[in-house]
């Protein structure tokens, strides 16, 4: 009965250390989207404030990107970026992560700073080369 207490202890010892690492791994790629938003898995889902709103399949980020581009261009926004806060709910299973986080836009409007909260729900997998975002969601509050 000893030893199946101390190895239950030490797998669980384990196990944390590991969780933790994922969870930060998993951060550093969401932090990362606010400015480069090419962790993007291919065939990812996309929902945002742009229209068309909704891009999936192969290519769904940069048609999303384009079309960010183009709506910034045609409503004379510049200089647009995004920062991602603490995460509000964070969960790591084997492989995939579910993670929602406040979002603040960061943009110019006729010269003038601006800024958009908004929250952000992604969905991530871990493949070969990393984490990756499979799914996200914008919310502006």
């Amino acid at each position: 009965m000893h030893k199946i207490f101390i190895s239950c202890a030490v797998g669980i010892l384990t196990i944390a250390p590991a969780m933790a690492s994922d969870k930060t791994d998993v951060m550093a790629v969401v932090h990362k989207w606010g400015t480069d938003p090419s962790n993007c898995a291919d065939g990812a889902a996309v929902v945002d404030s742009v229209p068309p709103y909704e891009w999936h399949g192969p290519g769904a980020c940069s048609k999303w990107r384009n079309d960010l581009d183009a709506f910034a261009k045609q409503n004379g926004i510049t200089d647009p970026h995004a920062v991602v806060g603490k995460a509000r709910h964070i969960e790591v299973t084997a492989d995939h992560a579910y993670v929602v986080a406040p979002v603040t836009y960061f943009y110019k409007l006729g010269g003038k700073d601006m800024q958009e909260q908004a929250t952000g729900t992604f969905a991530l997998q871990k493949s070969t080369s990393g984490w990756q975002i499979t799914g996200w969601a914008y919310s502006v509050r």
